[in-house]
């Protein structure tokens, strides 16, 4: 009598469960299975639950109902409303959060002949990092802003947000322990960066950057290619000439460096390994000189001579420039010089 009015509590136990849960039950019965059918079941998916900001996820509606084979169904907010679906698999493609971040639900409720079944989903949203890529760095003007590298880079978001700041650090060291320039959060858009400060000669440098979107998502750091300052500054050219205020036709005298005899300093500078300045200063550098057009060397020197002596063929402002090569670069220097018509020639006559 006991077994009996248990295994009655047992089949009411059962029959609620069926009904409200609605799964696929498999009861066995000695060496035989009997599956039960579910009245009305649904299974809503979502691939992937966590995505960036703007992207897509595919939800996946199970629908399994008897003995009608249809239910109605809704999925909430704003994907289907009281469509009739037959028994099978649904896939919706959604876009959750608007462009906002944080956690979205989506409900599911069919109605069949089984009577009713809910299932939900929740969906991630997030701020996906951005990165920079293509990071290079130009080491800039060494003739009039030495050693003020400019860094570059590209800014990349997967959800193609802008950028927002930035931040550069660079050291001679490549754990970046004694930073020499550490640029702060920069909030610009700018996509590259001017060192503020003068590094050094001859001395390897590291860098990294890391950037932030327009929502103040950041990246990691991104390192970019370390770079070899010059062992020592580049050649600075100078020179004057004489007369002062030449004539058309007559011969002047450039000196850039000092020329016993010729020229008696030494108006360019060039450097050697250290800093120092050897003396004369750049004799035995590359030199290119450049004249207007119709300007005369005289006998013994050229447009790659030190000192140059010329003959102007026209009048008015000449410009003349001088670069200077050595073995680390070269740099040039441009001036212009008066040139005059000559005085006319006269002798004296007897009065008539």
């Amino acid at each position: 009598m006991n077994l009996l009015k248990n295994k009655k509590i047992f089949i009411l136990f059962f029959t609620v469960l069926f009904l409200t849960v609605g799964v696929i039950l498999i009861e066995r019965a000695g060496s035989q299975e009997i599956v039960v059918e579910c009245e009305t079941c649904i299974d809503l998916t979502a691939s992937p639950n966590l995505i960036g900001r703007g992207e897509s996820s595919t939800l996946t509606l199970k629908v399994n109902n008897t003995p009608d084979s249809f239910a109605i169904c809704s999925i909430s907010p704003g994907v289907i409303s009281n469509e009739s679906l037959n028994d099978g698999t649904y896939n919706y493609v959604v876009s959750p959060g608007g462009g906002g971040t944080g956690d979205f639900t989506y409900i599911a409720d069919c109605t069949g002949g089984g009577g009713q079944a809910t299932d939900s989903i929740t969906i991630t949203v997030i701020n996906m990092p951005p990165t920079a890529t293509n990071l290079n760095v130009n080491q800039g003007d060494y003739c009039n802003i030495p050693l003020r590298p400019i860094f570059s880079w590209t800014f990349s978001d997967p959800e193609g947000d802008s950028q927002g700041a930035y931040q550069i650090q660079v050291d001679n060291n490549s754990n970046f322990f004694s930073l020499e320039i550490d640029s702060g959060k920069v909030f610009s858009s700018s996509e590259s960066y001017a060192a503020p400060t003068p590094l050094s000669y001859n001395t390897t440098y590291y860098w990294r950057l890391k950037v932030w979107d327009n929502y103040d998502r950041e990246s990691n750091w991104v390192s970019g290619p370390s770079f070899i300052t010059p062992s020592h500054a580049y050649p600075d050219p100078d020179f004057n000439w004489s007369p002062v205020s030449p004539t058309q036709g007559e011969v002047v005298q450039f000196c850039a460096t000092q020329e016993a005899g010729v020229c008696s300093e030494d108006m360019s500078t060039c450097y050697s390994a250290g800093g120092s300045i050897p003396s004369p200063s750049c004799s035995g550098k590359t030199f290119l000189w450049t004249f207007p057009e119709g300007t005369e060397f005289a006998t013994g020197t050229s447009s790659t001579s030190e000192n140059p002596r010329v003959k102007f063929g026209s009048t008015g402002a000449q410009n003349v420039s001088l670069e200077i090569t050595d073995e680390v670069g070269s740099c040039s220097r441009t001036k212009s010089v008066g040139v005059m018509l000559p005085l006319p020639k006269w002798r004296e006559v007897a009065p008539w």
